[in-house]
Parts: structure tokens; C-alpha cells; sequence
């Protein structure tokens, strides 16, 4: 294993264990959708802080800004799609009952994706690795918190609702450790 894929499996530990115990709190304790909402607006708000701090402007001192509009409009039309396709799966299940897959699997891709993103922090260096894997650590608490709680009102186990979300979290360590070696060799333009 490359030096920059251990640095991302360290990093990664954070926001896996981060999902769990979010998971398992949820699970436990099912928090109210007006709770739920403001905790995933605020996880969000600081992932996008930490981007917008740490990432961006190494970004911009690169002069990436034709790869950097790329791949921010690129991530938000997948991100729109994939949303837009598990809605349309989900609507024609039960959606009262059982899991959610097509949800899971939207958001293991987006956390497959939020994987690369600390990938790409472990290859910049050690602050923006500890900074992205803060802010995500802190997104994805809430993140299995979330998960959980939509499991729980679809009917499963607690402990179904608290495995599932950190199950679906290892992702994020596929995205890290797999993308991190090829993101080290890759040209400071991408």
C-alpha cells in the first residue's frame, strides 16, 4: 500500500466510526424530521466550508478553474441524478416497508465520492487531509443518524437500522484508500 493510501485508511477510521455511532444513537433514540433536518443542513453546510476553505483555493493557485468548474458541475448533476433516480425507484416499492435501497445506494455513492474527496485531501498534504476528514467525519455522524432513522420508521430492527448505515459507511474507505494512490500520480491539473 502506497504512503497515501495509509494516510487515507487513517483518515478514514474517523468518519466510518463517526457513522456507526451516529447510527446507533439514531437506532436507540429516533430523533423528530425537524431535528433531523437542521443536524443534515449544518453537517452540510460544514463540508461545504471545509471544501470551500481548504480545497478550493489550492485550486484556484493551480490555476484549475476549467478542471474545477468541471468537476463541481459534474458532481452536482450525478448527485441531482442519482437523487433523482432512487425517488423514482422508491416510488414504484412499497416505500412504507423494508429498505430503502435505491436511497443506500445513492448515498453509497455519494459517500464513494466523499471517500475520494479525502483521497485527494490525503495527497495534498496533511492539514487538508485532517480538515476534509473533519468536516466529513462530522457529515456523516449525522449522515447514520439519518439513515437510521429512516430505516426505523420504515419498520426494521434497531439493530438492522444501527448495522446498515455503517455497512453502507465502508464505502467511504473504498473511495479513499483506492482512489488516494491513483490521485498521487495524477497531474496538479486533475
Amino acid at each position: 500500500m502506497t504512503s497515501t493510501a495509509v494516510t487515507a485508511a487513517g483518515l478514514v477510521v474517523f468518519p466510518i466510526a463517526a457513522t456507526w455511532l451516529g447510527a446507533t444513537a439514531a437506532a436507540i433514540r429516533t430523533p423528530g424530521p425537524k431535528v433531523s433536518s437542521a443536524i443534515q443542513h449544518f453537517a452540510a453546510g460544514v463540508v461545504f466550508a471545509a471544501v470551500g476553505g481548504e480545497v478550493l483555493p489550492n485550486l484556484r493557485a493551480q490555476h484549475s478553474r476549467v478542471y474545477l468548474i468541471v468537476g463541481f458541475a459534474s458532481g452536482v448533476v450525478l448527485l441531482l441524478c442519482l437523487s433523482g433516480a432512487s425517488r423514482r425507484i422508491e416510488s414504484r416499492s412499497d416505500g412504507a416497508r423494508g429498505l430503502p435501497v435505491a436511497l443506500l445506494g445513492a448515498i453509497a455513492v455519494d459517500l464513494l465520492i466523499d471517500g475520494l474527496l479525502v483521497g485527494i485531501g490525503a495527497t495534498l498534504g496533511e492539514g487538508q487531509g485532517r480538515i476534509i476528514t473533519i468536516a466529513l467525519t462530522l457529515e456523516v455522524l449525522f449522515l447514520g443518524l439519518s439513515m437510521a432513522a429512516e430505516l426505523a420508521g420504515r419498520g426494521v430492527t434497531k439493530v438492522t437500522a444501527a448495522v446498515i448505515p455503517g455497512v453502507v459507511a465502508l464505502t467511504i474507505a473504498v473511495g479513499a484508500i483506492g482512489g488516494a494512490p491513483v490521485l498521487s500520480h495524477a497531474s496538479h491539473a486533475v
